[in-house]
C-alpha cells in the first residue's frame, strides 16, 4: 500500500532498489486515498539493465513516477539523450481513478494494459507508452520532456487529447520506427511542442493541432541522424506559432494555418 487512510497531508515514496542489475517486482501496489500527500513510485540506484515492476498499480488517487537514474550503457538507442539512461518499466496495468504524473530526468516505459481514469502527465524525462490496446480515460499534458508512442492505442481512449508544452518549456511527442497515425486532437502551448520520429517513419498526425497563442511554436524534428524520417499532418490544422522542421521531412496534406 501507498498512502494513509487518515486525514492528512503525508507523502508517502516507494522505491525500488537494484544495486548493479535488473530485477522485476511482481507485488501489486495499492495507492489509497484519505491523506492528501503526494503518492510516489520511484527507482533508486539502478544501473545498466534497469528495473522493472510487473505487479498492477490500482488507485485511489494521483500517484508520481519518478525516475532520476541515468548511469548505463544500455538504453533503447534511438534518442541520443535518452540512450544513457537505465530504465523505470511499469510492466503491470494501472487501473482506478486518479492521475498519473511522470518526472525526473530519467526515462520509464508503460508497457501494461492501462484502464485507469485521470489524466497522464509527463514533466520530464521520457515516458515511452509501448501498450497498444490502453482504454485509460483522461488527456495527456507533456509540460517538460518528451513523450514517445507505439500506437495511437496507446493513448488510451479516443477522445484523450495530448498538450505539448508550459510556460518556458516545450513538450515533445514521438513515435516509434515506421510511420504511426495519430488520430486525436494535439494543443500546442506555452514555449510550444516538438513532434519526433525515432525512426525511418514519423508520426502521422491525423487529428487538428491547435494552439492556444502565438507564441507557442511547433518544431518537427527527425530524431538523432535519421534525416530521413519523414513526418505527416493531415489535418487542417489551426495553430498560429509558427511551423520550424528541423530536420528530416514533414508532409503537410491539410489545409489551414501554420503561423
Amino acid at each position: 500500500y501507498i498512502g494513509d487512510t487518515a486525514a492528512g497531508n503525508t507523502d508517502a515514496s516507494l522505491y525500488f532498489a537494484d544495486a548493479w542489475g535488473g530485477v522485476t517486482y511482481a507485488n501489486n501496489i495499492v495507492v489509497r486515498a484519505g491523506n492528501s500527500g503526494q503518492a510516489i513510485i520511484s527507482m533508486f540506484d539502478s544501473r545498466f539493465t534497469g528495473l522493472t515492476h510487473s505487479g498492477t498499480v490500482a488507485l485511489s488517487k494521483d500517484v508520481t513516477f519518478v525516475n532520476n537514474c541515468r548511469w548505463g550503457s544500455l538504453g533503447e538507442g534511438g534518442d541520443v539523450g535518452e540512450a544513457t539512461y537505465v530504465r523505470l518499466t511499469q510492466s503491470g496495468a494501472i487501473t482506478g481513478t486518479g492521475n498519473v504524473n511522470y518526472s525526473g530526468i530519467g526515462a520509464a516505459t508503460f508497457s501494461g494494459l492501462n484502464t485507469y481514469t485521470g489524466a497522464t502527465n509527463v514533466n520530464g524525462g521520457y515516458l515511452s507508452i509501448t501498450g497498444t490496446s490502453n482504454t485509460n480515460l483522461g488527456n495527456f499534458h507533456v509540460s517538460g520532456g518528451e513523450l514517445f508512442v507505439a500506437s495511437d492505442g496507446s493513448l488510451g481512449n479516443a477522445a484523450n487529447t495530448i498538450t505539448l508544452g508550459s510556460p518556458g518549456n516545450f513538450g515533445g511527442l514521438g513515435t516509434y520506427n515506421g510511420a504511426t497515425a495519430i488520430n486525436r486532437a494535439v494543443i500546442v502551448t506555452g514555449n510550444g511542442g516538438v513532434i519526433a520520429s525515432r525512426g525511418q517513419g514519423g508520426p502521422d498526425i491525423t487529428g487538428v493541432i491547435s494552439s492556444t497563442s502565438s507564441s507557442a511554436r511547433l518544431i518537427y524534428a527527425a530524431s538523432g541522424n535519421l534525416v530521413y524520417a519523414t513526418g505527416y499532418f493531415d489535418a487542417n490544422n489551426t495553430f498560429s506559432g509558427g511551423l520550424t522542421v528541423a530536420d528530416g521531412t514533414l508532409d503537410v496534406n491539410g489545409s489551414g494555418n501554420y503561423g
